[in-house]
């Protein structure tokens, strides 16, 4: 009887834990896709800005 009970209450911590894990799982899932988004985003902004006054130096010597 006794290891019964301690059978369940350990199923049910057990239960309670794989939850938690689960949840801190999802959320660090969450937080590192939205910092690679952002590195996305600041890599390509930053190539642009890059590419930006090359072609604007291309289009000056094509008017000189």
């Amino acid at each position: 009887m006794g290891a019964d009970a301690l059978d369940t209450v350990l199923d049910q911590v057990k239960d309670k834990a794989v939850v938690a894990v689960e949840k801190i799982d999802t959320d660090i899932q969450e937080r590192v896709t939205e910092r690679a988004r952002a590195s996305t985003r600041s890599l390509l902004r930053t190539t642009l800005f890059s590419i930006f006054p090359l072609l604007v130096l291309v289009g000056l010597q094509k008017l000189i």
